[in-house]
């Protein structure tokens, strides 16, 4: 946000808002982004912090630079003072000092531009291709039937990955293929022994490898040919390609990087002394979880003794006899609260069906009419007939009567 002071008519900038704009003029132009600056060194400073502060020259006009420590630690040469090389970097603009300057991703001597410019469009394209990924990379055997080792029959890598590799476990095999690590034919060399190592069934594991040398030095290791070898190859490849500070395509493309020759031997065989010590550990600790089974096993052993048996038995039993008398109390005291609950709900039905017993009527003075022959009830006078024969029954017994006479209530009182 650009911060000016209305003054009049015009606009007047602070010094922060002004220098804020110049810089996103800066930083927001494509073309001062991943720019390629050459010139002479001047005025090298390496802070105590490791990043580098000098400026780059030529016969009209200077550049500040800055390469911080992370991208610095990466040059494999000796920045000296009026040395010609070749920056990669993006333009920017440093506020507190007012100046614009390059912040450096990478320097080179000049003479490698091209060749570190086709190293980076081949990093670029790999990239892309999925072969740096993970996940694709293969696992290294933790004891390797045989080593294969690519790398010169006449260099010092040689010795120093057998020196290596015998010292820390002597019994390792290892197959070497004599191979040209510089020149124009080292490439296909390379790619040569990687095949017919990866086609040699005692071989479990590869090492490519070469001493230190200029980024011309070890430029055969940046071919895409053998980066194609190594993503092709069917068992994993350990690259150990110059010092520490060199990285490489095939660095990069390999199961496992090492930063020298000596690290690689290091990565592909264990310490034969330390897996010595780690099983005597394993097995001390394995004795002594033998010797705790042993232990527990005797004592359950003890408990079967027969007097010990007997003893374990007799305390089951009586438990078990507690257990039994616990449950018949608990089923006697539930039977008991069923049936406590069901006489009561027998008497209350037996209180509403007795009071629903036609004959308790009786009680209270009145009859039952029957016809004695057929014995139907006889609830009206108009079901009756002359000279029929009733049963009239009574609270304390019945009788026999005989219609003489018959008619509605009031006529017969009248009569």
């Amino acid at each position: 946000m650009n911060e000016m002071i209305n003054h009049g008519k015009k606009n007047v900038w602070t010094i922060s808002s002004l220098t804020g704009y110049i810089k996103n003029l800066l930083t927001g132009d494509p073309a001062l982004h991943n720019v390629r600056v050459k010139g002479e060194i001047s005025g090298f400073k390496r802070a105590y912090s490791g990043h580098c502060y000098f400026t780059l020259k030529d016969s009209g006009a200077v550049l500040k630079c800055v390469m911080f420590r992370s991208k610095a630690q990466n040059v494999n040469f000796d920045i000296k003072e009026g040395q010609n090389v070749l920056a990669f970097g993006n333009i920017t603009l440093y506020e507190k000092g007012g100046n614009y300057q390059l912040i450096i991703e990478t320097l080179k001597p000049e003479g490698m531009g091209d060749l570190y410019l086709k190293f980076l469009q081949l990093k670029e394209n790999l990239k892309k291709k999925g072969y740096f990924n993970p996940e694709r990379k293969k696992s290294i055997p933790f004891i390797p039937r045989g080593i294969g080792v690519a790398t010169s029959s006449k260099g010092a890598a040689l010795q120093d990955i057998i020196t290596t590799i015998t010292s820390r476990f002597p019994d390792a095999k290892i197959y070497i293929s004599p191979t040209s690590v510089q020149g124009t034919q080292a490439p296909a060399s390379i790619v040569n022994s990687i095949k017919l190592l990866d086609n040699f069934d005692p071989v479990d594991v590869i090492i490519i490898s070469r001493g230190g040398g200029s980024f011309e030095d070890l430029n055969c290791f940046n071919d895409e040919r053998v980066a194609n070898a190594i993503h092709n190859c069917r068992k994993p490849i350990i690259s150990g390609v110059g010092h520490e500070t060199d990285f490489t395509i095939s660095d990069m493309t390999a199961d496992l990087r090492a930063a020298t020759p000596t690290a690689a031997a290091q990565a592909v065989v264990p310490r034969y002394r330390d897996l010595e010590t780690d099983l005597s550990r394993k097995k001390s600790r394995l004795l002594q979880n033998l010797q705790a089974i042993v232990e527990r096993k005797r004592e359950y052993l003890d408990y079967l003794r027969p007097g010990k048996l007997y003893m374990y038995l007799e305390n089951l039993l009586n438990r078990r006899r507690q257990d039994l008398d616990r449950v018949i109390d608990n089923l006697s005291r539930n039977i008991k609260n069923r049936m406590e609950r069901l006489s009561g709900q027998l008497e209350l039905a037996g209180e509403k069906l007795n009071a629903l017993n036609p004959f308790r009527v009786l009680e209270r003075g009145y009859t039952i009419i029957k016809d004695k022959d057929t014995g139907s009830f006889i609830t009206r006078a108009e079901k009756t007939r002359i000279d029929q024969d009733l049963q009239i029954i009574f609270n304390d017994g019945d009788v026999v009567a005989k219609v003489y006479l018959k008619g509605k209530t009031q006529d017969l009182m009248n009569n």
